[in-house]
């Protein structure tokens, strides 16, 4: 049973990032053609059907200091533009604001297109459509904008195939600045996010049919297991809430934005409650004494992120890093105590033998 728990769990890691893969698009791979005699590839658009992750497209340029820079002057100085190091859509954690420039044509039929970035946890996001020097759209999005959507979603219309511009400033000082584009026409978009929401409904109404099963569970049982795991599925819930986007979308207001800016803290009470439920599901003290020790001093750690947060000790970059170390090693703490990873330290040829997790 140990070596089928093993293998369900490779087979789990090597598939969710197969199916990750399959879900985005390259653009390489896609019916595009690109302009290479110009300055920037312009991407000519000339099929409805895909979603583009433009990334590879787009230039990038960081401002000199913690004042905005006007659009006006980004426009003129266009050859401040580069192209990102590597192709990555994480630019790292800054106080500082970063400009990106996409050009664009329009060579389908189609005149309404989205270009969305589906990550909710941008502070603020300007997005500006400019032809011929001149700006002829200008939206301001994200955590602290107007923004109709869980994540920043610009409209716009290329009626014509002349080239176009689209300018994104993207500020964000509490979360990284993690800017993935997608393209895609209009309709394409609203099926999209349709089925997004539809998805996360069911996401959320299975967390609360498992939290309802267990409170009645333990309202017959009596078993703290039962009451843990049901503070673990409340602060799922809430922190996906806020981590998705969805709170600010039900209720935009100083708590909410407060919550939004804190998602580590709530990241660190999901590992906490995790921790609780494990350390009374399993009765690790008996089972797992080696698990039951790094699991508590993983519970400390925790409880002292959010202490270093609330107090604002630490730079935001090196918080979130700790975060998700501290989180990292709880996880693998926990599964060592569920015995469904075998520890290091026991010798190869017991690893499978009865008594030989830790």
């Amino acid at each position: 049973m140990s070596l089928v728990r093993l293998l369900s769990l490779l087979l789990i890691c090597l598939v969710l990032p197969v199916v990750a893969q399959q879900t985005r698009y390259d653009l390489s791979n896609l019916p595009m053609r690109f302009d290479v005699n110009s300055e920037q590839a312009s991407v000519q658009l000339t099929n409805l059907d895909d979603t583009l992750r433009v990334n590879r497209q787009v230039l990038v340029y960081h401002e000199p200091g913690q004042n905005p820079v006007d659009i006006t002057d980004i426009i003129s100085q266009r050859d401040a533009f580069s192209y990102p190091i590597g192709n990555d859509s994480n630019f790292g954690f800054s106080d500082r604001a970063i400009w990106l420039r996409l050009t664009l044509s329009n060579f389908t039929q189609q005149p309404d297109w989205v270009l969305n970035i589906p990550f909710a946890q941008l502070e603020k996001v300007d997005f500006y459509l400019v032809q011929n020097d001149a700006v002829i759209t200008h939206q301001t999005q994200g955590k602290t904008g107007q923004q109709a959507f869980r994540y920043p979603a610009f409209a716009f219309a290329l009626d014509n195939p002349s080239l176009h511009d689209v300018y994104l400033r993207i500020e964000s000082r509490r979360n990284a600045r993690i800017v993935p584009l997608d393209l895609q026409n209009d309709s394409s978009w609203f099926t999209a996010t349709l089925t997004d929401t539809i998805l996360w409904g069911a996401f959320y109404g299975a967390l609360m049919m498992l939290a309802v099963y267990n409170i009645t569970l333990y309202r017959g049982t009596q078993e703290s297991a039962s009451f843990a795991y049901v503070w673990y599925m409340a602060s799922v819930i809430v922190w996906e809430l806020v981590w998705g986007g969805h709170l600010l979308q039900l209720a935009n207001n100083s708590v909410t934005r407060w919550l939004s800016d804190h998602s580590d803290i709530l990241f660190n009470l999901v590992g906490i409650t995790a921790a609780w439920f494990t350390l009374r599901f399993l009765n690790t003290p008996k089972t797992a004494p080696r698990s039951h020790f790094a699991i508590k001093v993983i519970l400390v750690s925790q409880c002292l992120l959010i202490v270093f947060s609330l107090a604002a000790i630490l730079p935001t970059g090196t918080q979130q890093n700790l975060v998700y170390l501290v989180n990292i090693l709880g996880i693998l703490a926990y599964l060592l105590a569920l015995k469904v990873i075998p520890p290091i330290i026991c010798p190869p040829v017991t690893l499978f033998s009865p008594g030989a997790f830790c």
